[in-house]
Order: structure tokens, then sequence, then C-alpha cells
């Protein structure tokens, strides 16, 4: 089996490949539904993973609320580079994100099973010819 390699620590790169399906975990306060969106590392800026494959980073966790001060509002703003409108509050559709290009900030981190890469910021993509990549590079995750 060969090991996978880690995408490098910086700033790279990315297209939103996926939003996981909200999963039920156990909070603070009782049970709580969390999601992820799943970005793609640009081939370019990363090459391989050791195993032929792109790079896949993952968001922290989100709670599918929209308040002013949550996490996922955070995140969004800082993707989209705006506030979100009020009737993207009211009811915004993450999947409208799927092939929206992103420049990431990543970095390692160590925990009990190993070191994994994390998303230290998000900021909108600056280069168009990313949104135009985007397809190609959603085709190569599948």
């Amino acid at each position: 089996m060969k090991k996978c390699l880690l995408p490098p620590e910086g700033i790279v790169h990315a297209v939103c490949v996926r939003v996981t399906a909200p999963e039920t975990v156990h909070g603070r306060y009782g049970p709580v539904q969390k999601f992820r969106f799943i970005f793609a590392l640009t081939p370019s800026a990363t090459g391989r993973n050791g195993q032929g494959k792109q790079h896949l980073v993952q968001s922290e966790a989100f709670v599918p609320v929209l308040a002013r001060l949550s996490r996922l509002n955070k995140f969004l703003r800082q993707w989209l580079g705006r506030e979100l409108t009020e009737s993207e509050l009211a009811h915004f559709d993450t999947s409208k994100l799927l092939g929206k290009p992103a420049r990431l900030v990543l970095a390692h981190t160590s925990n009990i099973g190993g070191v994994q890469t994390g998303i230290l910021a998000i900021q909108p993509a600056t280069r168009s010819n990313y949104q135009k990549r985007a397809k190609s590079i959603i085709a190569a995750t599948a």
C-alpha cells in the first residue's frame, strides 16, 4: 500500500467538489446536525497524493445555521468575499457552491491519529481561469 502524501502547507488554489450530507453528532447540548465542504486542490499547485489522485481537503464541520455570528456565516463571508444577502440568510443552498473556486490557507496539525491537513483560512479565488477549470477538477475527483 502506497503512503498518501499530505498536500503542501501555505496558500493553494482549490475547488469545492462536494458538500457532505448532514450527520448527527453528539454535541455539548445534545445531538446536532453537521456537514463539511470538500475541496480538491488544483493539480498544478500540489501534484498528486502518492496514489495518483488529487489532494482533497475537508473543512471543519458546520452546523447548518446562518446566523450572523455563526461559524458557517463567517466561513462563507470569507469565501465569497462579501456579506450574505437577506435572501441568502433566509435560504442558502450549499449545492450552489459546487465548482466554486477558492484560495485556501492550509496547515498540518498533529493529533493522536497522525498528521492531517486543516484549512486555516479561505479567500475568494483571484483568477477566473479556476472557474473555467472547475468542471474538469470535479470530474477528476469522482
